[in-house]
């Protein structure tokens, strides 16, 4: 469910319209799908709200507050109105970063989102959506109050430190190769405490921790007309990487 200011009235739809399909599916932009599973209650809302949805004058705010959090066990709703439910528990939002990660052939794909509500509940794109969310969390009715400001900081600070995510109007990546994938990673692990990387649909690609000279021997053997090095890297107790020329 989606609430707007529109002048001197506030608009109250649903997104995506619901139609005599049991499911719905959308296409992002990024070329994922968004599924919606649409049961009885959720056809009671539709025709309450009508086609077109519902406007009602800007005076009905606190009411308009009040019924959506009422109802955001069954719909999560954004809006952009402000204001604070009675119904509904007031937590702080969580503004740090989700990357998602996940294995794709030799590379990697990235994409990142936010979690308003730190334990579960809906992902949004970085300052994208409603600033006031409302949903049910662990049969909780909750609300928060999303920092545009923060996320948009988290996201700059995000693509500065990783050289690998380039301009794009959507914040997701597909790195195809090893190399970059790996240095990818190895940029997004030391972001810090405002991102959190997540493998939500597939098996993490591990790291090692990176060897320094410290870990690096080499020989040189003079062989007849010409010289041989050997150098080997010492990874971890269990891992030796070798190399002759």
């Amino acid at each position: 469910m989606l609430v707007k200011e529109q002048q001197e009235n506030l608009h109250i739809s649903l997104i995506p319209q619901i139609t005599k399909q049991q499911v719905i599916a959308q296409r992002t932009a990024t070329n994922g799908l968004t599924v919606y599973v649409i049961n009885d209650s959720h056809r009671q809302v539709a025709e309450i709200l009508g086609k077109n949805g519902l406007t009602v004058p800007a005076s009905a705010r606190q009411q308009v507050i009040d019924s959506i959090a009422s109802i955001s066990s069954m719909l999560t709703v954004q809006s952009d109105i402000g204001g604070t439910s009675s119904h509904a528990i007031s937590v702080v939002a969580d503004s740090r970063l989700h990357i998602h990660l996940q294995p794709v052939g030799q590379g990697i794909q990235i994409e990142l989102f936010v979690q308003p509500f730190s334990d579960g509940g809906p992902l949004y794109k970085p300052g994208v959506g409603g600033t006031t969310v409302l949903a049910e969390i662990d049969g909780k009715q909750l609300q928060t109050t999303r920092d545009f400001k923060l996320e948009n900081r988290y996201l700059k600070q995000a693509l500065s430190m990783c050289p690998e995510l380039y301009a794009v109007k959507e914040p997701k990546w597909l790195l195809d190769d090893a190399e970059s994938a790996l240095e990818a990673l190895l940029h997004l692990q030391a972001l810090g405490d405002f991102a959190v990387l997540e493998w939500p649909k597939g098996k993490k690609i591990q790291l090692s921790r990176e060897a320094g000279l410290s870990q690096v021997q080499f020989s040189v053997r003079k062989e007849k007309d010409w010289f041989s090095v050997e150098g080997s890297v010492q990874i971890d107790d269990d891992h030796v990487w070798i190399c002759s020329v």
